[in-house]
């Protein structure tokens, strides 16, 4: 009875390993994904006047300046992945072999191992961003918001809140756009 056993164990391990293969779990922001054009709004001839003025920069791209900066456009660097992947470290790994353990019992797939996993870095990394709060943001950015922020409006914003200083999560594009995929043959 006990062989019979080591070879059911030994086939699941076998399957298992066989359907690792090719799988990839990718955790960060899509390069795919601009960011939504800005309004721009202006006075012609007494008239308001609203255009859309499309973005260059992706969700990738934002996210990649945040975690090592700009120095040509004076932009300091607010590390996001980095520093969470040092702390979640042992925790990432305990999930990853609680999930294995699963796997092998057969109450898991690799795929769903692999959602749980990158829905965990993925939660992970937004609340490092709303941790962050230095280094603090330039003046000329918190004025930069205000205005954004006042286009349009009747009742104008004239002193900065907490939420007009906190770095990377004024519009929230970058918060909510950190995304998770499973990647390879299914």
């Amino acid at each position: 009875m006990k062989t019979v056993r080591k070879k059911q164990n030994n086939l699941v391990f076998k399957l298992a390993l066989a359907s690792l293969k090719g799988k990839v779990l990718k955790v960060g922001w899509v390069a795919e994904k601009f960011y939504p054009p800005r309004k721009r709004i202006t006075k012609e001839n007494g008239k308001t006047k609203v255009t859309l003025v499309p973005s260059n920069f992706t969700t990738a791209s934002v996210g990649y300046i945040a975690e090592f900066g700009s120095v040509k456009n004076n932009i300091p660097a607010r590390p996001i992945m980095a520093p969470t992947n040092a702390e979640q470290k042992s925790l990432w790994s305990k999930i990853s072999e609680s999930q294995v353990r699963k796997i092998f019992k057969g109450e898991q797939t690799v795929d769903g191992a692999l959602e749980v996993l990158g829905l965990r870095i993925g939660g992970d990394y937004r609340k490092k961003i709303k941790s962050i709060t230095e280094p603090p943001l330039a003046e000329a950015t918190v004025k930069a918001r205000i205005r954004t922020r006042n286009q349009g409006r009747k009742n104008k914003i004239t002193e900065a809140t907490s939420t007009f200083r906190k770095p990377l999560v004024f519009d929230g594009i970058l918060l909510n756009s950190v995304t998770h995929a499973v990647e390879g043959d299914t």
